[in-house]
């Protein structure tokens, strides 16, 4: 392991399932067989895995991906209601792409419109809110809350609403009479 290598986090405290193989974390920038030295920024094979958000898992679940017939109404649609903060808003794959964080959150815009409204194997997306009786009443007061009232559940609630393209979105508020596990699964852990 040479001083420019990052270790992968210890992980010793989770199953050998969550670990990362012990070839994860071995030092490929060194020597080769054939005498000739790797370089990690030319050799893609030859650079460190780099493990995500400060754990050992190798994937996560990341983002959505949205197709928009209006990106910039789309823009303005999640910027105005959650809150949404481009971090990204240019050229990809030969279209315009946008890349959100929606708080801890991120969803990706590719400027392209769907082949049908809200169609594809998405069902809705979930957006985690704090406030979520404010919230209601200002997007019912702009015409947006026709698909479903406020449903109040376990001290929380969730409403439905759709966005641009018609995407279903679920507007939810996680209730303090949630199970613990479930509240520590959408961070709530430490306010339950």
């Amino acid at each position: 392991m040479t001083a420019d290598t990052p270790a992968a986090p210890d992980s010793t405290d989770r199953p050998a399932t969550d670990r990362p193989d012990a070839s994860d974390t071995t030092d490929r920038s060194g020597p080769r067989a054939d005498g000739a030295t790797s370089d990690p920024t030319s050799d893609p094979a030859a650079a460190p895995l780099r493990y995500a958000y400060g754990t050992a898992h190798r994937a996560h679940l990341h983002h959505p991906h949205l197709l928009c017939s209006d990106i910039d109404a789309t823009i303005a649609f999640y910027r105005e209601w959650f809150g949404a903060e481009v971090r990204y808003d240019g050229p990809y794959a030969g279209t315009r792409n946008v890349f959100l964080k929606i708080g801890t959150g991120a969803m990706h815009l590719y400027e392209k419109p769907p082949r049908g409204r809200g169609a594809g194997a998405i069902h809705h997306l979930g957006m985690q809110v704090v406030g979520r009786r404010d919230l209601y009443e200002r997007m019912k007061a702009a015409g947006l809350c026709e698909r479903s009232p406020l449903r109040e559940i376990d001290g929380g609630g969730y409403f439905m609403v759709e966005a641009p393209d018609g995407v279903l979105l679920e507007v939810f508020e996680p209730g303090p009479g949630r199970d613990p596990a479930v509240l520590d699964y959408y961070g709530l852990s430490d306010r339950a």
